[in-house]
């Protein structure tokens, strides 16, 4: 095994660890409604294809395996061609555009959480559940 894909390994395995108990809240400056992200493209957006994957199967993928999912195995593209190790939820549209939150349950597994819905606001007001905040929209 290269030491280039152990240090990759090391760094998906490092990112999902960090996402275990913990609520990736909205932009500051996003939506204060949650809505579901709708694209005028006749191939399905790389948002509308996350939202999808959540919806239907929350707490099932951790972060690599979630843009695994959407990225090879949805929208068919190499994986060789992809950095997923670069990849970050806090990053995602969805939190900065759309109103959705992002929280990982104990084993790091992840579902959308409406920043309107009462289980955002328990998870925000949870002293258990670590808190980090998506990027803002610029």
């Amino acid at each position: 095994m290269s030491q280039n894909y152990q240090e990759k390994l090391k760094h998906i395995k490092r990112q999902n660890e960090s996402l275990i108990n913990t609520l990736i809240t909205v932009s500051e400056n996003s939506v204060k409604k949650a809505t579901r992200p709708v694209s005028n493209s006749k191939r399905e957006t790389v948002n509308e294809i996350l939202y999808r994957v959540l919806k239907e199967y929350p707490y099932k993928f951790r972060q690599h395996e979630l843009f695994y999912e959407v990225h090879v195995n949805q929208r068919k593209m190499d994986p060789s061609e992809l950095r997923i190790e670069r990849y970050l939820l806090q990053r995602s549209d969805l939190c900065k555009k759309y109103g959705w939150g992002f929280h990982g349950n104990e084993l790091g597994k992840i579902a959308l959480i409406e920043v309107d819905s009462d289980k955002y606001k328990e998870l925000l007001n949870d002293q258990d559940i670590n808190k980090k905040k998506a990027f803002n929209v610029k």
